[in-house]
């Protein structure tokens, strides 16, 4: 029988063979690959490099990779992102990812750590740039749980929040000048303005209409 979420079993000639998608039928029917192996540990490798596209690779897939290792593997399998992003994905993990928990296995990694990196990072970087980094290193991350090698440590971590935009209210003064120059300039458009402004609507002056005044 294999183990949950696993599809691994022991053969009656004593070999254990696993089975993965590999593609689909035009019906949408999945297609099965197998591989066969002496022990379960063996196959179970081989079944985690072909899900993480590295067959080839001669690094020994396990959860005592290092993160950076492992980000390296889950990186060369992103075929399906826009280059430009992929660019995007290794500046990140080379100024950030890399240097503050690249070192750490695989294995040792848990929800304190990565909110403690998402900490530091908030403290020298803005909110939106500290989310996109998360978004990659989520990303990154849940490849390895799906392969089994880490449990899910990206659930509810916070991320820092930003920071309200300033909104321009306008002073009396401000809203008088405002109507004066609506009514000697008599533009149809400008009435919304005046809809506004005694509807207690509320709206974003544009730079031009701003000049009015």
């Amino acid at each position: 029988m294999a183990r949950k979420g696993e599809n691994i079993y022991k053969r009656k000639d004593g070999r254990y063979e696993g089975r993965y998608i590999k593609g689909y039928e035009l019906d949408g029917k999945a297609k099965f690959g197998y591989i066969y192996g002496k022990t379960y540990s063996e196959v179970k490798e081989r079944l985690i490099k072909i899900k993480a596209g590295v067959v080839n690779n001669n690094k020994t897939i396990s959860s005592n990779l290092k993160l950076s290792e492992w980000f390296d593997i889950w990186y060369e399998n992103q075929t399906y992102v826009k280059k430009s992003t992929k660019t995007i994905y290794q500046s990140y993990a080379n100024k950030h990812l890399k240097p503050k928990i690249g070192k750490l296995r695989l294995k040792k990694i848990n929800r304190d750590l990565i909110q403690r990196f998402i900490d530091e990072l908030s403290k020298e970087l803005s909110p939106n740039s500290v989310k996109a980094i998360y978004s990659m290193v989520k990303l990154c991350l849940q490849s390895a749980c799906e392969n089994r090698l880490i449990d899910n440590v990206c659930d509810n971590i916070r991320l820092p929040k930003s920071a309200a935009k300033e909104v321009k209210v306008l002073t009396q003064q401000e809203q008088k000048r405002l109507e004066q120059v609506i009514e000697q300039e008599n533009v149809d458009n400008d009435i919304g303005i005046l809809i506004c402004l005694y509807s207690g609507i509320t709206m974003i002056i544009s730079a031009s209409v701003s000049n009015k005044y």
